[in-house]
């Protein structure tokens, strides 16, 4: 066991686990910040108009809404309820006309969007 702790003790300490001076740990987050930069979405900017996904719909042939639209039309829900939707309904809480579902915080575009899958 000796042998294993005696390889580490010429190590950097600046290279620690957790270390927040690390150098490795500098570069990721500088790649982070600056890749967040150009392509995170905060909630100002949501309020703004700007797609919280990223989706450039002004270079698109569709509309938003549009393409929720013909979404709507070709998606075909999956089900897969053990129970009748009457008793689900007791359950569940529905979301009010006019109220929020949920409210926006941040998205960050760091893992590719695309609009091959339906979820607008």
């Amino acid at each position: 066991m000796d042998d294993y702790s005696d390889e580490f003790d010429d190590e950097d300490s600046s290279r620690e686990i957790g270390s927040s001076h690390s150098v490795d740990s500098d570069v990721v987050d500088s790649d982070f910040e600056s890749s967040k930069a150009k392509t995170d979405t905060s909630a100002v900017e949501a309020r703004e108009g700007k797609d919280i996904q990223g989706i450039p719909w002004e270079r698109l042939h569709f509309t938003r809404d549009k393409y929720r639209q013909i979404g709507l039309k070709q998606y075909k829900n999956y089900k897969n309820l053990p129970q009748s939707r009457l008793v689900l309904a007791k359950d569940c809480l529905s979301v009010k006309k006019g109220k929020k579902y949920y409210d926006f915080q941040f998205n960050t575009m760091l893992v590719g969007s695309t609009i091959s899958h339906f979820q607008l």
